[in-house]
C-alpha cells in the first residue's frame, strides 16, 4: 500500500490510498489484476480502477473498465455514493462500483486502514452490527404493527361478515370435528345420573326466551341447541359452546355450583355466545390472524389450511375476546332478570370459577383488587373477574 499524503484532513484532497487486488467487470468471470486508487475524503472520495499492464487485452470483449474508451490508462473514477462493500467474512470482502465493477483487495487490512483514514464509512454503512440490529428492530416493529392492526382492527371487522357467508353444512362439520377432538383428548362420559342430566337440560331450556321473531337467536331455535354433560380432569369446572349449537358442561362445574340459579347463569352466558355467533367469529379471527402472520413472515405459500383444517384444533385453545365475554354477560344478565333470578347468583359462580380455575393456594389473590391482575386488561382474552363483577353490580342498581 502506498500513502501519498496523510494529514488531519482539513479538505477533501489531502490523502490517497492505492490498494492491490483484482477487478471483475460484471459481465464475465474474468479477473483483471489491478490497483484501486482512492483519493479524497469521506463523501467526496473517488475510486479509480487502474488495470495492470499484464491484464487481458483491453480490447478483448467485456474487458474494459466503464467509460474508458477501451484504454487502461484512463479508467473512470467512481464517486463514494457508488461504492458499496460486500462482506461475508474477513476472507471474502469485495467492493462494488456503480453496481457493475467489483474490486477484491489482496489485503483486507489495507482496505480497513484506508476506510478509517479517509473516513469512507464503507464498513459502517454496509454491515455493522448496530446497522443490522437497527434494521432488524425496524422490521420487527413493522411486523408487530401489522399483526396488531390485523388482530384488533381488521380481523374483528372481516370475521363477522365472513361468518354470514359460511354454509350451515360447513359449520356443522366444523363443530362435529371439534367435538370429536374434545371427546378424544379431554372428555369422558359424564358421571352424573342420567335423570340429573335430563333435569338440568330441561331447566336450562326453560330459562330461554320464547322464540318470537324478536328473540330469534343466531342458532335458529331451541331445537338446534344440543346440551351435553361430560367428565374432564383437564378442563376442570368449565362450560363452552361450539359453533353448531352444542353446549358442553363438565361434571366439576355442576358440582361447584351451590344451586340451580348459578348453573342457569352459566348456561345463559354460554348461550349468549351462541346467540351472537361468537365461537365461529372467533375462529375466523384466529384464522385471519394466522394467515397474516405467515404473510408477514413471507411464508404465505406454506399456509394452505382451510377452515375445516384448522378450525377444530382452534376450538381446543379458543378464548373469546373481552368484547365477546362482555356481550355474553349482558345477555345472561338480561335473561336472569327476565326469569326473576338475582344477579348475586351470577356473581357467586363467577367467583367460584375464578377461584377454582385460576388461583393457586400458593399464590392467593383478591379478585376484587385490581392490583392483583398480572397483565394489563388489553392482553387478557377474558375480562378479569373484578371487571365482570363491577358490571353485574351496576346492573343490579
Amino acid at each position: 500500500m502506498a500513502i501519498d499524503d496523510v494529514k488531519t484532513i482539513p479538505t477533501a484532497q489531502l490523502a490517497s490510498y492505492s490498494l492491490n487486488g483484482v477487478a471483475f467487470d460484471g459481465k464475465s468471470s474474468q479477473e483483471y489484476p489491478c490497483s484501486l486508487k482512492i483519493s479524497g475524503y469521506a463523501r467526496a472520495a473517488r475510486f479509480k480502477i487502474l488495470l495492470d499492464s499484464n491484464s487481458p487485452d483491453s480490447n478483448a470483449p467485456n474487458s474494459n473498465p466503464p467509460d474508458t474508451n477501451k484504454t487502461i490508462k484512463n479508467p473512470k473514477a467512481f464517486p463514494r455514493r457508488q461504492a458499496h462493500l460486500l462482506h461475508h467474512n474477513t476472507a471474502d470482502i469485495s467492493l462494488t462500483l456503480n453496481d457493475s465493477w467489483k474490486f477484491v483487495p489482496a489485503d483486507y487490512e489495507e482496505l480497513m486502514q484506508a476506510d478509517q483514514a479517509l473516513h469512507l464509512r464503507l464498513f459502517k454503512s454496509s454491515f455493522p452490527l448496530e446497522s443490522v440490529l437497527g434494521w432488524s428492530l425496524l422490521m420487527l416493529g413493522i411486523i408487530a404493527g401489522f399483526i396488531y392492526l390485523l388482530a384488533f382492527q381488521i380481523a374483528p371487522i372481516l370475521a363477522p361478515q365472513i361468518a354470514k357467508t359460511i354454509p350451515d353444512s360447513t359449520i356443522s362439520k366444523l363443530s362435529a370435528q371439534g367435538f370429536q377432538l374434545f371427546n378424544q383428548q379431554h372428555l369422558k362420559p359424564s358421571q352424573l345420573p342420567t335423570a340429573e342430566q335430563q333435569r338440568l337440560e330441561q331447566l336450562f331450556r326453560q330459562s330461554l326466551p320464547g322464540q318470537s321473531s324478536a328473540d330469534q337467536s343466531s342458532i335458529g331455535s331451541q331445537q338446534s341447541l344440543k346440551i351435553y354433560f361430560r367428565h374432564s380432569k383437564s378442563l376442570g369446572a368449565n362450560a363452552f359452546a361450539l359453533p353448531g349449537g352444542e353446549l358442553i358442561f363438565t361434571d366439576a362445574l355442576i358440582q361447584l355450583a351451590d344451586n340451580d340459579a348459578e348453573l342457569i347463569a352459566v348456561f345463559l352466558h354460554e348461550y349468549g355466545h351462541l346467540k351472537y355467533n361468537h365461537t365461529l367469529i372467533q375462529i375466523l379471527q384466529n384464522t385471519i390472524l394466522l394467515s397474516g402472520f405467515y404473510f408477514a413472515l413471507g411464508d404465505i405459500n406454506t399456509f394452505s389450511a382451510t377452515l375445516l383444517d384448522i378450525g377444530p384444533a382452534t376450538l381446543i385453545w379458543l378464548k373469546y375476546s373481552q368484547n365477546f365475554e362482555t356481550q355474553a354477560d349482558a345477555y345472561a344478565i338480561k335473561q336472569l332478570q327476565a326469569n326473576g333470578i338475582g344477579l348475586n347468583h351470577f356473581e357467586n359462580i363467577l367467583i367460584k370459577l375464578e377461584t377454582a380455575n385460576t388461583m393457586s393456594a400458593e399464590e392467593p389473590q383478591d379478585i376484587n383488587n385490581t392490583a392483583t391482575t398480572r397483565l394489563p386488561s388489553l392482553f387478557i382474552t377474558h375480562p378479569v373477574t373484578h371487571k365482570r363483577l363491577e358490571a353485574l353490580r351496576e346492573s343490579e342498581n
